[in-house]
């Protein structure tokens, strides 16, 4: 919502044939998008950025086969924690201003 304007703008799509979930939105560190996990596509969630200026919606772990079970911001980084067959398996670190990741040791199973 735009205060000082007072107009609302719908982020989300319209409700259509295909279900999907959005979870955990969280705005940028620059206020210019809200990184959030999505199903959107997928039968994953994934995490995704949503551009607030062109309503673009980029996944941004197409390459992980699972569910990004939660994530965090940083001031430089996306934290993101990788949900393998029902077990937290993997943290990735996501460069925010790049888009290039690392991925951590697998953590033990709990």
């Amino acid at each position: 919502m735009d205060v000082a304007q007072g107009e609302k703008t719908l982020l989300a799509p319209q409700p259509g044939s295909e279900s999907v979930a959005y979870r955990d939105a969280k705005f940028s560190r620059d206020g210019r998008g809200i990184y959030l996990s999505t199903d959107q596509g997928s039968e994953f969630q994934r995490l995704a950025y949503l551009d607030l200026a062109n309503q673009g919606l980029p996944v941004l772990t197409t390459a992980i086969p699972w569910d990004v079970d939660e994530f965090d911001l940083s001031p430089t980084t996306v934290d993101r924690m990788r949900h393998e067959r029902g077990r937290r398996r993997t943290l990735h670190v996501l460069n925010a201003a790049t888009g290039a990741g690392d991925a951590f040791p697998r953590l033990p199973a709990a």
